[in-house]
């Protein structure tokens, strides 16, 4: 893994944070965001997703959920 420097707010200067999104239209997309949410600095960490990618990151994702709701579920 590669060094990557800190990324900053361009509204205030602030360190921002990465995270991962959970969003239909960018799953696993890595973005920065600032801690203070209030002005809505975000920026991507790398280019947008394919087609191909979201929907197998979606199907997976749903599969994990069924998973879950059955392991979990009071009438097993």
């Amino acid at each position: 893994m590669d060094y990557e420097p800190t990324k900053f707010c361009s509204l205030c200067g602030r360190k921002a944070a990465r995270w991962i999104s959970g969003s239909p239209a960018n799953p696993g997309r890595r973005y920065y965001s600032c801690v203070d949410n209030q002005h809505g600095f975000i920026e991507w960490h790398e280019g947008p997703t394919t087609p191909f990618i979201r929907d197998l990151l979606g199907d997976l994702r749903d599969k994990v959920w069924m998973r879950l709701l059955l392991l979990f579920s009071p009438m097993r």
